[in-house]
């Protein structure tokens, strides 16, 4: 018996399609009239705000310009402010530049 008879899959692109057409979509939209569109529109609305759960609390940004570079046309500006009460992000930001 050879030691290669056993066939894996190694291919993340295979396992995520094979995922994909093996698992039940009880969502799918398939409406022919105004009021299944808005019974599937209920139903899917409600179910994907349960899986993104709740949104995040408000909080002041609280932005602090970390970097800015003049690139011509523009300026790139690296900013952090927060996401969260407890989250802070870092984001590049592209403003420009307005005519004189």
């Amino acid at each position: 018996m050879s030691q290669f008879q056993t066939v894996r899959n190694l291919s993340l692109g295979e396992y995520f399609f094979n995922r994909f057409h093996n698992v039940e979509r009880p969502y799918t939209f398939s409406a022919s009239t105004k009021d299944e569109f808005e019974s599937w529109k209920e139903a899917f609305s409600a179910r994907l705000a349960e899986a993104m759960g709740p949104l995040p609390e408000a909080c002041d940004l609280d932005p602090i310009t970390l970097e800015r570079v003049d690139e011509g046309s523009y300026w790139r500006e690296k900013v952090l402010f927060n996401a969260e009460p407890d989250l802070a992000v870092v984001a590049y930001v592209l403003v420009k530049g307005i005519a004189a």
